[in-house]
């Protein structure tokens, strides 16, 4: 038997749903995100600075960040990423569509994980695909 061919998406999907973690979880992650949107105008908006680093896992398309905090960091597209602490915005933008989730990060979360202290040299005012082993 032979599958029919999937139907493409119609209309728009644009929905996010906010979570705090389990309690043995929460000195490590503030809250997550799951985010869903499909068939929206492209767009952009800025990441702001937050008390948390910002881990990003994306599901479809990579996540293209247009402008980091550090201006010498040059702009690039990441499937997933961690956003240091920051005092000036990112610019992200989307072509109509983008999913994934998104960790608010405590800086104790960043040092169980990464195995780095989150005012670290190199994650402050930057970002770094999350797949690089970023203790070496």
């Amino acid at each position: 038997m032979t599958e029919a061919p999937e139907a493409p998406v119609t209309g728009v999907v644009n929905e996010h749903h906010r979570y705090r973690p389990g309690e043995p979880l929460r000195r490590y992650v503030a809250w997550y995100t799951g985010y869903r949107q499909r068939g929206v105008p492209p767009a952009r908006h800025r990441g702001l600075p937050s008390p948390y680093l910002t881990l990003i896992f994306t599901m479809d398309d990579p996540l293209d960040v247009a402008a980091h905090p550090d201006p010498r960091q040059r702009p690039g597209s990441y499937d997933a990423l961690l956003g240091g602490l920051h005092l000036t915005p990112a610019l992200i933008t989307h072509p109509g569509r983008q999913s994934g989730v998104q960790v608010a990060l405590r800086p104790l979360g960043c040092r169980a994980l990464f195995g780095l202290p989150a005012v670290a040299t190199r994650l402050a005012d930057s970002f770094h695909p999350a797949d690089n082993d970023l203790a070496a």
